[in-house]
């Protein structure tokens, strides 16, 4: 999504990033309920902030690929 949107804004076949909405979704143990954190797309792709584990399945899928 985050390329797609870089892609966009460089006038590449993309997406605007304007019209994408992410969310991180994290599990309140306490109050058995989730907690919805919504991620804003910057320029470039880039995202305002980096929740704990947001990227993580990338990093997984990599080193699984290399053999770590």
């Amino acid at each position: 999504m985050l390329v797609a949107c870089k892609k966009f804004e460089k006038g590449e076949k993309g997406i605007n990033k304007d019209l994408v909405r992410i969310y991180h979704f994290k599990r309140d143990e306490e109050k058995h309920c989730a907690i919805a954190d919504r991620i804003t797309i910057l320029a470039d792709g880039k995202v305002d902030r980096q929740p704990e584990d947001f990227f993580e399945q990338t990093e997984k899928d990599l080193n699984y690929l290399l053999g770590f």
